[in-house]
């Protein structure tokens, strides 16, 4: 897949039309380049509620009613598990040098091994404000998540990947 463009519906229950760029599909999740959020983005495949054409008229597809209708929101929980043997393998790009360090001191202190480079059997790449486009790139296409530093530290917290 390279392109997306689909209606998806947000852990609070708020639909939104999205385009993705450079799209990859990574188990039950796709990210890519989100034009309306300007970032690299990580949606649940199952909070899509339709893929579009380019050419299709999103605005009424918009206006449709089982679009617009309230609907619960269920809170699935998507909890990382790892064993004592097989710690999760994180790595972090784009980071001043200080910030850096905090994020691989965090990461220690949780059990995480870091990586300085993207590697087989990476799990998260964690991006800063400049993240490497290599880097990036090379992550997504061995499946790795790319987090950004809020939903890393929200993972830390909770034990949760963090929904898109």
């Amino acid at each position: 897949m390279t392109d997306a463009h689909f209606i998806y519906r947000d852990a609070e229950g708020h639909v939104t039309v999205r385009t993705v760029t450079d799209a990859v599909e990574s188990g039950s999740y796709l990210q890519g380049y989100c034009s309306e959020s300007g970032g690299y983005r990580t949606f649940r495949r199952d909070r899509i509620l339709e893929f579009l054409s380019p050419e299709s008229d999103i605005q009424a597809r918009l206006e449709n009613q089982k679009f617009l209708s309230p609907v619960p929101v269920q809170r699935e929980k998507r909890i990382i598990v790892r064993n004592d043997n097989d710690a999760l393998e994180v790595c972090f790009t784009g980071f001043e040098d200080c910030e850096k360090s905090r994020f691989i001191e965090i990461a220690k202190e949780n059990g995480l091994f870091v990586r300085t480079s993207v590697s087989v059997g990476l799990n998260i790449l964690c991006c800063g404000s400049t993240p490497g486009p290599a880097k990036i790139k090379k992550a997504r296409t061995q499946g790795a998540l790319i987090l950004s530093s809020q939903q890393f530290l929200k993972l830390i917290e909770t034990g949760e990947i963090p929904e898109g």
